[in-house]
């Protein structure tokens, strides 16, 4: 299975009240090889929702 992570499915996640259990998944579905996908746009767009750089 891939999975494509976007910066607004990415921001979810980090904003969400039961991101250990999300994490926690994650963490179980990386043991079992499957593949998470970014871009580097999709990480620069979260550090902007997540707090401007400038």
């Amino acid at each position: 299975m891939k999975l494509y992570l976007t910066a607004s499915v990415l921001f979810a996640l980090l904003r969400s009240s039961r991101k250990t259990k999300i994490q926690k998944r994650l963490l179980e579905a990386l043991d079992k090889h499957e593949r998470f996908f970014t871009s580097s746009l999709s990480i620069f767009l979260l550090f902007q929702l997540l707090d401007p750089l400038m």
